[in-house]
């Protein structure tokens, strides 16, 4: 042990933010870790005076936000009635120096995703890797706290969407029209993003197993999606599951289409139809138009397609997804 200086606090700090990278990696919520890492500066503020720093620092500061983690997880799937299998690390170890490394410039990308706008970069990059309060990003970004805290949290639900992401490129056809999913050559997704993806929706379900954040469970049904090597090939009942775990816990006339539109594949275009028909307040939602479209195209019934997707047509959307309807439209002809 080495006596403890002037420069404590600074030391905690600097040492802190990779033990917080470290931990976004390993839990897979950065809430989590935030929170894991925060109680371990604390523990250090406590105990470095009294007892000196520890050789490893570092080290020290991530076994016991490792170990806060862990009592969470395992409160938590307790409450649930699960078993703490689903705590989903052991008992933590020395992490080697290049790991650390890599997790700090992981959680570095991590901030500045594509996927979120520059100034929720900016703000994640200073909360999470600056360290500092929401109250204080708030002040020098100059908007209110509780924007900033919306913010935030915005930017942590994104980073969740990896797996939405990883289909970008397949998405448009070589001339820039839209694919609908089944007509996406999946080939073109990106396999690294829906496996990191796919271990993030795992980790975040195993935090929270009694009432997952609908943003989570979105992303488990895109996982869904994403492990189905064709189309032909979706696991439909694992969709529908996913999709009634979401209506409990955001139920809404959208994620009710969403799922109608899976039942229609899983049980017949005639039983979909019957959900999309029963859901109300969606006649100014263009999705709701185009989804019957679809569907009425499916059954044989043309001119009442035609309709359909003429009115989501007039209702606006964007200019690839009008030409889409388009040629939707022609096809029917």
């Amino acid at each position: 042990m080495i006596e403890a200086g002037d420069a404590l606090a600074r030391l905690v700090r600097a040492e802190g933010t990779r033990v917080l990278a470290t931990l976004v990696r390993v839990t897979g919520d950065i809430d989590l870790a935030q929170d894991a890492a925060q109680d371990a500066a604390v523990r250090a503020l406590e105990t470095w005076p009294r007892d000196g720093v520890p050789d490893n620092p570092r080290a020290w500061l991530l076994v016991t936000a490792k170990r806060r983690a862990i009592d969470v997880i395992r409160r938590e799937t307790r409450r649930a009635g699960k078993e703490t299998e689903a705590v989903m690390f052991t008992e933590p170890g020395h992490e080697p120096a290049e790991t650390v490394d890599d997790d700090l410039l992981r959680l570095v990308f991590t901030c500045c995703h594509p996927a979120l706008s520059v100034e929720a970069q900016v703000a994640l990059a200073l909360r999470t890797l600056g360290g500092l309060s929401t109250a204080e990003v708030a002040r020098g970004l100059m908007v209110s706290e509780a924007t900033m805290a919306k913010r935030l949290t915005r930017a942590k639900q994104k980073t969740l969407l990896l797996l939405q992401d990883a289909r970008r490129d397949a998405r448009v056809d070589d001339e820039g029209r839209v694919l609908l999913l089944k007509d996406q050559d999946r080939g073109r997704w990106d396999a690294s993003a829906i496996k990191e993806g796919i271990e993030l929706v795992g980790r975040a379900l195993r935090r929270t197993p009694d009432r997952p954040d609908p943003y989570v469970v979105q992303a488990a049904i895109a996982a869904c999606h994403a492990l189905a090597p064709t189309y032909a090939d979706t696991n439909w009942d694992a969709v529908l599951s996913w999709y009634d775990v979401l209506l409990r816990v955001q139920d809404g006339p959208v994620v009710r289409l969403n799922r109608a539109a899976a039942v229609a594949e899983r049980d017949g275009l005639e039983a979909g139809m019957a959900l999309v028909e029963a859901i109300e307040g969606l006649d100014a939602y263009p999705w709701w138009h185009a989804t019957r479209g679809e569907l009425l195209c499916r059954m044989g019934r043309p001119a009442a397609a035609r309709a359909a997707y003429e009115r989501a047509l007039a209702l606006g959307m964007s200019a690839p997804q009008a030409e889409h309807m388009r040629r939707r439209i022609t096809g029917l002809s």
